[in-house]
């Protein structure tokens, strides 16, 4: 007997066949794409994680560093004479070995801040008046009600710069201020 040939499969059956292989590669390509994904974010996410620890452990190390320079400064201050020399010696120190520290002011505010109280550069560095120094009303309300000896962190007056400003115990009100390059 002989063996009748398999008669040739329809072209629709080809292309359903192939489109079932073409739709199951399709959808294991798009799943390992997706788990491949996953994978990266979750790498991303650590080493952002990490990078936001570093960074925060810096600034928190900075801002101490920068609140020791304030104490410091601010004990000179209160017990230096009316010409400030000493002050204005361990300003000029500081400032020259910590770059960022754009300018070191010492305010006095009598007898207590408010809008119109007009500032009083007791010791600014040499050269420059308080004005110039970026003080303005703004800073005088950042300024107010400090307690003593306890530091408030304002908005510098220049661009990616912030200020820290100490209340120092001393008559009239006086605080001291950093202003830092970001």
């Amino acid at each position: 007997m002989r063996r009748m040939p398999r008669p040739l499969p329809s072209l629709r059956s080809v292309f359903a066949r192939f489109a079932l292989w073409f739709a199951l590669w399709l959808g294991l390509t798009a799943l390992a794409c997706a788990a491949l994904l996953g994978f990266r974010y979750a790498d991303a996410r650590g080493q952002f994680n990490a990078d936001a620890s570093a960074l925060v452990r810096q600034i928190a190390q900075r801002v101490d560093q920068h609140d020791a320079h304030l104490t410091s400064l601010a004990a000179v201050a209160r017990f230096d004479d009316a010409s400030f020399a000493n002050f204005l010696a361990v300003s000029a120190s500081v400032r020259q070995y910590y770059p960022r520290i754009t300018g070191i002011v010492l305010v006095e505010l009598a007898p207590e801040p408010s809008a119109s109280t007009g500032a009083r550069g007791v010791a600014v560095r040499a050269g420059h008046a308080v004005s110039d120094a970026g003080w303005n009303a703004a800073m005088t309300q950042a300024s107010a009600g400090i307690a003593v000896g306890k530091t408030r962190l304002a908005p510098g007056h220049l661009p990616d710069t912030f200020r820290l400003i100490k209340h120092i115990p001393r008559e009239p009100y006086t605080v001291l201020v950093f202003s830092i390059d970001a």
